[in-house]
């Protein structure tokens, strides 16, 4: 059994059903075997490029433990399911309980962005896809990875920074260029 962590990008027109996605989801989870951790609703978000004429969709993420037969089967349900924009599975080593730095609380709907509440990242997402202030301050106004020399990271936190900014492009948290305003 592997940890895995599974973000799925839910069309817009379905953000009403995002609870019973959710359920359902996680359910189909724990119907293969698996172990569902975190569960975690990110919040409708505006995109940093359409995705199928879409400027925004519903994000979701899990942290599960399961066996790769599993997200053998889940990939198979959501390449046909057409309220899933796009979905992203990374295999971990680790597993975190703790609500990871894209979570919205829902208290927080009516506040300004400066005031609503911050989750701060632990030792294991702090150069993660989730942590994208840390990851715009790692890119150039044009797109490109500011180098390691002008930054004085090391290379192994740049070769993470760099793989960081490819899912959350991936994603369509981070643009690929300036262009796409």
């Amino acid at each position: 059994m592997s940890y895995y962590e599974i973000v799925i990008l839910v069309h817009p027109d379905h953000s009403e059903q995002i609870e019973e996605i959710m359920s359902r989801q996680k359910l189909a989870f724990e119907g293969r075997g698996a172990k569902v951790y975190r569960a975690e609703d990110w919040g409708r978000m505006r995109l940093a490029f359409s995705i199928g004429k879409k400027f925004k969709a519903h994000y979701i993420f899990f942290h599960i433990e399961c066996d790769a037969g599993a997200i053998g089967l889940f990939r198979e349900d959501v390449q046909y399911n057409t309220a899933i924009l796009r979905y992203f599975v990374q295999k971990t080593d680790y597993i975190i309980t703790d609500k990871s730095p894209l979570f919205k609380f829902p208290e927080d709907d009516d506040k300004p962005e400066r005031q609503r509440q911050r989750v701060v990242p632990n030792a294991h997402e702090e150069f993660n896809y989730k942590n994208l202030r840390i990851l715009r301050e790692s890119m150039m106004e044009t797109g490109r990875i500011v180098p390691a020399r002008t930054t004085g990271r090391t290379a192994a936190q740049q070769r993470q920074i760099s793989r960081s900014i490819k899912v959350a492009r991936y994603l369509a948290l981070l643009p690929y260029c300036d262009r796409h305003k």
